[in-house]
């Protein structure tokens, strides 16, 4: 069963990616919806603008912008947060991909590639998580 973000887990997100970005001045980074609407440009302390939609993802656009962008340089990574229900591309995409995977979210064992990392009840990604 699938389960949307919630807001509590969105701002969770949106807090630990307002930390990554002040923790790597100099870092460029860009919010891509589900469904690859977007890119949105974002920056420390940025509003991230309103998710549209839930429910159904289809990975397979987001990482085809990636790859039409010219993100697969090496120089990039994705990071995903999702409940991890959705269709996957068949092959795995040139870059690196951390999956932030909300409560209820699918086991890890069946995302196909990427490594994964578990949301917790806290406003920050699990610890035990964190550090392996």
């Amino acid at each position: 069963m699938a389960r949307r973000a919630t807001r509590p887990t969105t701002a969770a997100f949106a807090n630990e990616l307002d930390a990554m970005l002040r923790a790597y001045p100099g870092t460029n980074a860009h919010l891509v919806y589900a469904d690859a609407y977007g890119p949105f440009p974002i920056g420390p302390g940025d509003q991230l603008p309103p998710p549209i939609g839930g429910g159904g993802t289809d990975f397979r656009p987001f990482f085809a912008l990636c790859a039409a962008e010219g993100l697969v340089d090496g120089n990039t990574v994705a990071v995903y947060l999702t409940d991890g229900f959705g269709s996957f591309p068949d092959e795995p995409p040139d870059l690196p991909v951390l999956w932030v995977v909300n409560p209820g979210g699918l086991d890890d064992d069946q995302f196909p590639f990427g490594t994964v990392a578990r949301m917790g009840s806290s406003p920050r990604l699990d610890e035990s998580v964190a550090e392996s």
